[in-house]
């Protein structure tokens, strides 16, 4: 039989004279390390983007990840902690760093079943973006870098369902749309599976290839998160289109073949939720000054978290709510947090990037936030909620928040990178507990203000809906969803919205619409008649954290699964009582679950191949799944929106 893996996986098939055929697998602790260039992140050149989405990746997949440097692999025992490693756009390595890391690599990859999944050419460029020689490291992998090919006349098609990876689609099958521009092009030397290509229909790029060795499984992809925009959902540009982009969830495949192989058996994999997708409400509220604003808002909130459940994450401008007044605003926040938001920041000034006042920006609107509502009868606690305010606050500052903050909603690359989020904890120090959500396609703010976009209310919530339904029918798996709000935008109120838009009525130099409530209430619609899940911003954030600390192990025999997950680990004990509402996912099975025990005791919660988990106990858990040809007969909880009890 062909081999599978040796450390994490060992797997046979019987044939026994009767034609049963009986399985057997197991998996013990896989691992995933993501791994970026401090170098690549200094010279700007998209790291943010691509290491946020390989996040949602791992998430996905349901693998825990840990998030690492390209220094941290000069460490050859830190490698020995993972199955897989991600080599996310390390195209920049200084010269001082690339021998040791070529070496860790070579160590690695000389153990049996220590995979790799390169993103973009490795180790091309040294620190002052000079390309390199190369060759020590193409020998190594068995690579080639081509150059830098393609334009907007080409887009990533199949070039062979061979494979696991590719299996689900058709052969020539589009997977994205047009790019927006080439790619740096690699492949392999000899010995691979060219499975996803770059193509103008005349000329042909390798894009995603797999290689199998008898040690080890590697993906080689060309570019993924960058400016050409592979993985987009929709951007702003001719031609102005939405499209069913595949790539996350061939990814997906891609980390579960890296892992497992050419796996003949079912196999589980733990999902953020229940549910195939995950509602949160960013508000920014940047009209913090205009009372009337915030009650239409924080109303129409409170409506949505009423009839779906779906909450918000309300976040003030500290300074600027002086003029609504806290002791009007008390009321509101309060009722926010009646139906399960939370109350967050903006900031002090919504100035942050350029001033690096973290002190004063951040320090002083918790203070004020927390006081000034405490002081007028709403007391919400801790603000430890953060919206990024203005512009971008890049990752090497991540520390500053995450002492500060344990949940935090920035800006996404979403016109080119619509997934990202994740336990991520590069540059945060000793903080490892944020949880970072990257918006997805696309905010309000672009749809509604931005002087290089131009559409009406009606084209816009066409476009959002189109994006809302792919990623529940297609991408699923318990993805979030988390567009970018504001007070303004759902107030249309001209008194607040950006001076830019201002000007813009006046000029004409863009679709102004007199009404934007047509968007969100398409998307409260979609809240409303779709079985997603709902949770709180704690709720969300725990489970982010579990999903990046898992410590698992699974065995299949015959027809019965045993996962065991062990949440004895301090870090993983208080994480526990928020497992609730999370799922285990029954891949590579046309099989349906027929029961489960949770352990030991019955647990009637699941679906065809999907398990609904309960707050699980501290210590170990064993859940087993029992599998069979045909769905059981018998009464059972199908689906929750919100954390059992």
């Amino acid at each position: 039989m062909k081999h599978l893996s040796l450390h994490i996986f060992r797997a046979s098939i019987i044939l026994l004279l009767c034609g049963t055929i009986v399985y057997g697998a197991t998996a013990d602790s896989p691992r995933m390390g993501i791994v970026i260039s401090k170098t690549s992140n200094e010279l700007g050149r998209g790291i943010r983007n691509n290491a946020m989405a390989w996040g949602a990746i791992a998430h996905l997949a349901g693998i825990p990840y840990d998030c690492l440097f390209l220094t941290d692999l000069t460490n050859g025992d830190n490698l020995k902690n993972y199955d897989i490693v991600v080599l996310a756009q390390c195209s920049y390595v200084e010269e001082t760093l690339y021998t040791s890391v070529v070496d860790r690599i070579k160590e690695f990859l000389a153990d049996d079943g220590k995979n790799l999944i390169i993103d973009g050419p490795f180790a091309l460029f040294d620190e002052n973006s000079q390309e390199r020689d190369h060759s020590k490291i193409d020998d190594l992998l068995g690579t080639s870098y081509l150059g830098f090919f393609g334009d907007d006349n080409f887009r990533i098609k199949v070039n062979s369902n061979m494979h696991y990876i590719t299996a689900p689609f058709e052969n020539t099958q589009f997977i994205t749309q047009h790019m927006s521009s080439g790619l740096h092009i690699q492949k392999f030397k000899n010995g691979a599976d060219e499975l996803l290509v770059s193509s103008d229909e005349t000329t042909v790029y390798p894009f995603l290839s797999a290689r199998e060795t008898d040690k080890n499984r590697i993906v080689l992809i060309s570019d993924f998160s960058t400016r050409a925009g592979v993985s987009a959902y929709f951007r702003n540009a001719q031609p102005q289109v939405f499209y069913a982009n595949h790539l996350y969830e061939i990814f997906v495949r891609s980390l579960h073949w890296a892992l497992y192989g050419d796996i003949q058996t079912p196999f589980p994999a733990p999902q953020l939720t229940n549910a195939n997708l995950t509602a949160i409400i960013r508000l920014d509220a940047d009209g913090s000054q205009n009372l009337e604003v915030q009650t239409d808002a924080i109303n129409y909130l409170v409506s949505i978290a009423q009839e779906s459940g779906v909450q918000t994450v309300y976040a003030f401008v500290s300074d600027w709510a002086e003029r609504s007044g806290w002791d009007n605003l008390a009321p509101l926040a309060c009722k926010m947090e009646q139906f399960g938001n939370q109350i967050g920041t903006h900031s002090k000034t919504h100035r942050v990037t350029g001033n690096k006042k973290w002190k004063e920006e951040f320090d002083g609107s918790i203070e004020a936030i927390e006081t000034n509502l405490k002081n007028n009868g709403c007391d919400v606690g801790k603000v430890e909620f953060l919206i990024n305010p203005g512009n971008t606050i890049p990752m090497e500052y991540y520390e500053e928040v995450a002492k500060r903050f344990s949940f935090y909603m920035t800006h996404g690359g979403q016109v080119n990178t619509p997934l990202g989020y994740g336990n991520l904890t590069w540059f945060t120090g000793p903080y490892k507990h944020l949880a970072v959500l990257n918006d997805v396609p696309s905010p309000d703010y672009q749809w509604f203000y931005d002087g290089s976009w131009s559409y009406t209310t009606a084209q816009i919530t066409a476009y959002q809906e189109a994006i809302f339904d792919h990623m529940y029918n297609n991408v699923g798996r318990g993805v979030v969803f988390n567009e970018m709000w504001h007070d303004y935008g759902i107030t249309a109120n001209q008194d607040v919205e950006p001076p830019r838009t201002q000007a813009m009525r006046e000029n004409g130099t863009r679709i102004i619409n007199s009404s934007n409530i047509a968007l969100y209430d398409a998307m409260s619609a979609k809240f409303a008649t779709s079985d997603i899940y709902c949770p709180g911003p704690v709720d969300l954030s725990k489970k982010l954290r579990m999903m990046s600390r898992w410590n698992y192990q699974w065995d299949i025999e015959d027809t019965t699964i045993q996962f065991t997950v062990d949440l004895s680990d301090p870090t993983l004990k208080e994480l526990a009582e928020y497992t609730g509402g999370m799922g285990l996912s029954i891949e590579n099975t046309r099989q349906f679950i027929q029961n489960v025990t949770i352990n030991g005791n019955p647990h009637p919660a699941f679906r065809d191949r999907l398990v609904i988990l309960p707050n699980l106990k501290p210590g170990k858990n064993v859940i087993r799944v029992t599998l069979g040809k045909y769905p059981p007969d018998m009464s059972r909880l199908t689906y929750v929106s919100k954390r059992m009890p």
